[in-house]
């Protein structure tokens, strides 16, 4: 099982990075991974291990400044063991 997230930024000029973040109840979310800027109108990361049940997706996003912003929250349900790939899109 894995789950794509994928997001774009029309505005990319002033960011520093872009930290995923994942939740088990939608409120506690533990960092997942971490993407530089790169000048990218597109991005995508790979979630290799999702969690059993619900797993909420958030999308932090760090200007050079410092100051920063959170995506919505995306929900995907994972309820069964066959390989499944599901593409969320966070902003």
């Amino acid at each position: 099982k894995e789950v794509l997230l994928s997001w774009s930024n029309s505005r990319e000029s002033n960011m520093k990075l872009y930290q995923l973040e994942r939740s088990a109840d939608g409120i506690n979310f533990k960092l997942i991974g971490l993407m530089l800027s790169i000048g990218q109108l597109n991005y995508h990361f790979t979630d290799p291990a999702p969690m059993q049940g619900s797993n909420y997706y958030r999308l932090k996003m760090v200007d050079k400044a410092g100051r920063f912003n959170y995506s919505e929250t995306r929900l995907v349900d994972i309820y069964n063991k066959t390989r499944h790939t599901s593409l969320i899109r966070l902003s």
